[in-house]
């Protein structure tokens, strides 16, 4: 979901931008301004809230700790190889 909206939004974002430049140069900054307040009504209706007790803050080598986890390492590996192949390919 995240790469086939990563990619509408590369495709159709300069599209949509360029009809909404046609018709004022303030079009593109009204188009995002509206999408934002969008996502921001979507997130606060769908996303659920937390509740029960609070959690304690994770430790900042938490995430170094993860990494001792053997899927996550060539999870980690993978994900990097290919953004670094997809941003060099697309400049």
């Amino acid at each position: 979901l995240y790469e086939g909206a990563l990619g509408a939004g590369m495709a159709l974002g300069p599209l949509v931008g360029g009809l909404l430049g046609g018709i004022s140069w303030r079009g593109p900054f009204a188009g995002t301004a509206v999408l934002m307040g969008v996502g921001l009504v979507l997130i606060a209706v769908l996303v659920p809230h937390q509740r029960g007790e609070s959690r304690t803050p994770s430790p900042l080598a938490a995430p170094f700790k993860a990494l001792g986890d053997p899927r996550l390492r060539l999870l980690m590996v993978a994900a990097l190889f290919y953004n670094y192949g997809y941003f060099t390919l697309l400049a």
